[in-house]
């Protein structure tokens, strides 16, 4: 299922074929594009803005706790991605299954000067931040044009923060940061490359499907998804995209399929001890810092949206200092 901000006048035969719902603006998020220096740069400007900030609550409430979720702002203020993160509790995750939530977060690197113009970010924006939360829930996607300008320490929190970070790095293939280390995922060779425009989103999305099947290498499967997106034109890739993702699924052999169900269930059995455990920690220890009588009113107090995820200090459009959020983060009980 597809959720969109779009205006009356959208066309939105793109999503012919899938459930779409729709989140009423007054205008479309419309970008401009001029190439420069014979077509091998791109700039961007923002001509229309719709200043709808989606959230969870936009999602209908069937389509809330799906297996996969994806987001993809396209700029700093289009999403709430912490809104994604917000804590169901310990049966309503136990009753539904483990949530796979991706970020490509590249959107969340741009900011619009007053004219419109898409400028990058030099260091990671507080919406990259919040949208990581606190559990480590997160598998983020950025390139390496967002991140080449970071230093270490920004790389190292933010890939602290995600439960994997996967920078995308064009014909270099890709770099990969996890509890195991740091991992290069190569190309897979076309005979011809025919518009690299959506290779990256086909990337994401092909993993987030192989890692919520336990699939031993996802990387592989993003690559092999990525590699046959470039080889289709532009005006295909909407209606293929399933296919080009879903193909790689066939060339599993019986092994592999055992395997991962396999591993789906270890997955499923970690994730209830470590729900019970993290639930039945986190209640004791809030508690027992509660003064005597103050339990009624938090029981009565409405829940906070924000309370996962707080902004950290510094400007809605500028990068952070490091240490400052670390201390925010670690403030958080």
């Amino acid at each position: 299922m597809v959720t969109a901000v779009a205006g009356p006048d959208a066309d939105l035969t793109v999503f012919d074929g899938h459930e779409l719902h729709v989140v009423p603006a007054a205008s479309t998020l419309t970008f401009e594009h001029t190439y420069t220096w014979f077509g091998h740069q791109r700039r961007l400007r923002v001509t229309a803005n719709p200043n709808v900030t989606l959230s969870r609550s936009h999602v209908p409430w069937h389509c809330q706790r799906a297996r996969i979720v994806v987001l993809g702002p396209l700029t700093q203020h289009e999403l709430d991605a912490a809104s994604f993160l917000e804590y169901d509790g310990l049966w309503n995750q136990l009753y539904r299954g483990r949530q796979y939530i991706g970020l490509m977060a590249q959107g969340f690197q741009r900011r619009l000067a007053p004219d419109g113009r898409v400028l990058p970010l030099q260091t990671p924006s507080p919406q990259l931040l919040a949208g990581l939360g606190r559990w480590r829930r997160v598998s983020l996607f950025l390139s390496d044009v967002e991140t080449d300008t970071w230093s270490e320490d920004w790389l190292g929190l933010v890939v602290g923060s995600a439960q994997r970070v996967l920078i995308t790095r064009g014909s270099q293939g890709a770099t990969e940061y996890n509890d195991t280390g740091v991992h290069t995922i190569g190309i897979v060779p076309v005979d011809k490359v025919r518009d690299t425009n959506g290779a990256g989103d086909t990337f994401a999305t092909g993993y987030m499907l192989a890692l919520a099947r336990g699939f031993r290498d996802p990387g592989n499967h993003a690559s092999w998804a990525a590699s046959r997106a470039v080889m289709q034109g532009q005006a295909c890739k909407p209606q293929c995209a399933g296919d080009l993702i879903e193909g790689h699924v066939a060339h599993w052999g019986l092994a592999d399929r055992a395997g991962a169900a396999l591993r789906g269930l270890v997955e499923v059995v970690h994730g209830a001890v470590d729900l019970t455990l993290r639930d039945g920690l986190a209640a004791l220890v809030h508690l027992r810092g509660l003064p005597r009588g103050a339990l009624w009113k938090v029981l009565a107090a409405p829940p906070s949206s924000n309370a996962l995820a707080p902004l950290p200090p510094g400007g809605a459009d500028a990068g952070v200092d490091p240490t400052e959020w670390t201390v925010e983060r670690s403030g958080v009980s």
